[in-house]
C-alpha cells in the first residue's frame, strides 16, 4: 500500500468538497484529477459537456484529453462498474468533443465568443498571434502619441521635453500595464508646485543657510583639497541663491528641483556640525522635490490610464485580441457583469485546473468566480464564497517559475488557504512513480538540507517548503550492469561502448524488463552520438536523436532541403539540379 493512499482515495470519494492536491513531479497528479473527472460523471455528479480542465500548454491540453479519453474508455469496458455508471461513461465518451479542455487562454475565448455583446467585441474578433503583440501595441502607441500631440499639443509636448521624459522608457512602462490591466496604477491628487512655494522653502531653511555661511571660513586655506574645493562651492551656490531670492532676482523654483545633495560626503570628525545643518536643508529641498516627482508621476499615470483606453477601443475596434487581452476581458466580463457570471456559473459543474503553480492572479480570479456560490457577487477572487465540489485544483510549487510574470508562489498559496479555509481538503501526494529508490533517495537528501531554515512568513511568500518524495514498493530497481572498456584508442573505446551499450539494451529488451522507448542515454558532448547512432541502427534498435547537428548533412534530409527550396523559388537552379 502507498504512503499516501488515503489522500490519493479522497481525491475520487470526495466528490461534494472542493480540493486542493499538491504533488511533486513523478507522483501521478494529472493521473489523479483524470480519476476524479471518470469519478463524477460515474457518479451522476455532471456530464462531461459541464465540466473544464484547463493546464498550461496546448500540449498538456492534447495530453490531457487524451487521458481522459483512455480513463473513459477504460471504465466503460470495466466489468466492475454497473450499468448505470457504464451508461454515463458511454455518453461522456460520444460528448467528449463538448468538453473544454484546453489551455486557459483558449477556455478564455471560448467565453467571450459566446458572450461577445456584453464584453463589447465583435463576434467575429480574431485572436493575434504572440509573437506579433509587441509590434501591434507598439503600432497602437505611436496612433496615441500623435493623437495626443493633436490633442494637447504644447502642453503634452512640454511635459515630454521639460521633465526629459524618456519615450522609450515610458513605453515600457505601458507595455507592463497593458500585460496587467488587473493592476491599479497608484496615483496622489497633487499639483505641481509653483514659483511662490519655492520661495517660501527659501524662507524656511532661510536660519540652516545663514548657518551654513559660518562655516565658510574653515575652507579658506591656500591649499585646498578638490574634495573640500567642492564642498565649498556647494556652500556659495546656497548662499549666493538665498541672497538672490530675497533680491527678487532668482528663479528659486528651478533651483530647488535642480539643486543637489553635496558631491562629496561630509567628514564624519571635523565637519560632522555641517553635515546635520546641510541634513536639514536637504529636507526641506528633497520634500519639495517630491512633490514634483508626484505630479510627474500623476501626470505618467494618466497618459497610461488614457492609453489604457485608447488601447482597448482599437483592439475592440479592429476586433483583434491578444493573450494577455483574452484574460483580461474575459476577467471584465465576469467582475463587472453578474447576469453573464451567473449563466457560466450555471454551464460549468466542475472545474480542474492543472498546473496551479502557474496561475496568475487574473487566471485565479477567473476560475474563483466561476466556482462562486449561487447568488454570489464577489468583486475579487479572495473574497468569494466558493461552492463545494466545484473546483479541483492541482500543482507543483516547486516547478513554480513564472514569478516575472506574477505567477508566484505567493498566489499559489493564497489559493489553497482559500480552499482549506472553506472545508476543503488538502491533498499531498508523495509517491514518485518515476524515479527509483537511488534517484529519490539523493532528491530527499539533497533538498531536504537546501530547504531548511526558512521562516513561515519567507515560505508563505517566496519559496516552497519541502515535502520528502516517497518510494513506490512496487517500482522495479534495476541493477547497474558496469561496463568494463580498457582500450587506449579513443575512437576504439567509444565504438566498443557503443555495441556493448546495444547489446546490453537488447538483452533486457529480450528478457520484457521493458520496450526500447524506455531509455535514454544522455552524453556529455554531440562528439559520440554519430557513433552510438551507427551501431544502434545495425543492431535493429529504433532511436531518436535530440541535439545531433549532424542531422542536416544526412544525406537524405540535404536532398529534402533541396527539394523544399528548389519548390519555394524555381528559379533556383543549383537546388533543382541538387
Amino acid at each position: 500500500m502507498l504512503k499516501d493512499q488515503k489522500n490519493r482515495d479522497q481525491i475520487v470519494s470526495e466528490l461534494d468538497k472542493n480540493i486542493f492536491v499538491e504533488a511533486g513531479a513523478g507522483s501521478g497528479k494529472t493521473t489523479a484529477m483524470v480519476s476524479r473527472i471518470a469519478e463524477v460523471i460515474a457518479k451522476g455528479k455532471t456530464t462531461i459537456e459541464k465540466i473544464v480542465a484547463i493546464t498550461f500548454t496546448n500540449e498538456g491540453a492534447a495530453s490531457l484529453k487524451s487521458k481522459i479519453q483512455s480513463e473513459l474508455e477504460k471504465n466503460y469496458r470495466s466489468t466492475t462498474r454497473p450499468d448505470d455508471e457504464k451508461k454515463r461513461f458511454e455518453a461522456a465518451i460520444n460528448n467528449l468533443a463538448l468538453a473544454k479542455i484546453g489551455t486557459i487562454h483558449s477556455f478564455c475565448g471560448d467565453l467571450l465568443r459566446e458572450r461577445p455583446v456584453e464584453a463589447g467585441l465583435d463576434p467575429d474578433f480574431e485572436i493575434g498571434n504572440e509573437g506579433d503583440s509587441e509590434a501591434i501595441l507598439k503600432q497602437i502607441w505611436n496612433s496615441f502619441i500623435l493623437d495626443e500631440l493633436r490633442n494637447q499639443g504644447e502642453e503634452f509636448l512640454d511635459l515630454l521635453t521639460k521633465e526629459e521624459i524618456d519615450l522609450n522608457k515610458l513605453f515600457e512602462l505601458v507595455e507592463s500595464s497593458i500585460k496587467y490591466q488587473d493592476i491599479e496604477i497608484l496615483s496622489m491628487d497633487c499639483g505641481r508646485p509653483t514659483e511662490d512655494e519655492a520661495t517660501d522653502v527659501f524662507v524656511s531653511i532661510k536660519k540652516p543657510v545663514e548657518k551654513l555661511k559660518e562655516f565658510l571660513p574653515r575652507f579658506d586655506k591656500a591649499k585646498l583639497a578638490r574634495t573640500d574645493q567642492k564642498k565649498k562651492k556647494y556652500i556659495l551656490d546656497l548662499v549666493s541663491a538665498m541672497d538672490a531670492v530675497e533680491a527678487g532676482q532668482f528663479n528659486a523654483l528651478r533651483f530647488l528641483l535642480e539643486h543637489q545633495p553635496v558631491e562629496e560626503k561630509w567628514s564624519p570628525k571635523q565637519q560632522a556640525d555641517i553635515a546635520e545643518v546641510d541634513s536639514e536643508i536637504m529636507q526641506s529641498i528633497t520634500s519639495f522635490q517630491n512633490l514634483e516627482c508626484t505630479w510627474i508621476h500623476n501626470r505618467i499615470v494618466q497618459i497610461i490610464e488614457a492609453f489604457r483606453t485608447f488601447y482597448n477601443s482599437e483592439k475592440k475596434r479592429t476586433s483583434s485580441l491578444g493573450f494577455d487581452d483574452l484574460l483580461f476581458q474575459t476577467n471584465e466580463l465576469l467582475k463587472n457583469n453578474k447576469e453573464v457570471r451567473a449563466y457560466f456559473k450555471k454551464k460549468y459543474d466542475r472545474l480542474f485546473v492543472d498546473e496551479v503553480q502557474d496561475n496568475d492572479p487574473l487566471q485565479t480570479e477567473i476560475m474563483f468566480f466561476l466556482c462562486e456560490r449561487d447568488r454570489g457577487a464577489a468583486t475579487n477572487w479572495r473574497e468569494v464564497a466558493l461552492q463545494p465540489g466545484k473546483l479541483f485544483m492541482v500543482g507543483d510549487p516547486k516547478q513554480s517559475i513564472y514569478r516575472f510574470r506574477r505567477a508566484d508562489i505567493q498566489v499559489y498559496e493564497e489559493a489553497k488557504n482559500i480552499i482549506a479555509v472553506q472545508d476543503g481538503i488538502l491533498c499531498e501526494l508523495t509517491t514518485n512513480f518515476r524515479s527509483t529508490e537511488p534517484i529519490v533517495n539523493f532528491i530527499n537528501r539533497h533538498f531536504a538540507r537546501s530547504f531548511v531554515n526558512y521562516s513561515k512568513a519567507i515560505e508563505k511568500q517566496f519559496h516552497p517548503h519541502y515535502i520528502p518524495l516517497d518510494i513506490n514498493p512496487e517500482k522495479e530497481i534495476l541493477t547497474e550492469v558496469p561496463l568494463y572498456i580498457n582500450l587506449t584508442s579513443k575512437v576504439a573505446k567509444t565504438e566498443a561502448e557503443a555495441t556493448k551499450t546495444a547489446g546490453f539494451i537488447r538483452m533486457l529488451k529480450a528478457g520484457k524488463k521493458f520496450d526500447f522507448k524506455d531509455v535514454l542515454i544522455l552524453f556529455r558532448g554531440r562528439n559520440n552520438m554519430s557513433t552510438y547512432a551507427d551501431i544502434f541502427q545495425k543492431a535493429g534498435i529504433p532511436l531518436y536523436e535530440v541535439g545531433q547537428k549532424e542531422y542536416f548533412t544526412i544525406q537524405e534530409v540535404r536532398a529534402l532541403v533541396s527539394a523544399l527550396e528548389a519548390i519555394d523559388d524555381p528559379t533556383d537552379s543549383i537546388s533543382l539540379y541538387s
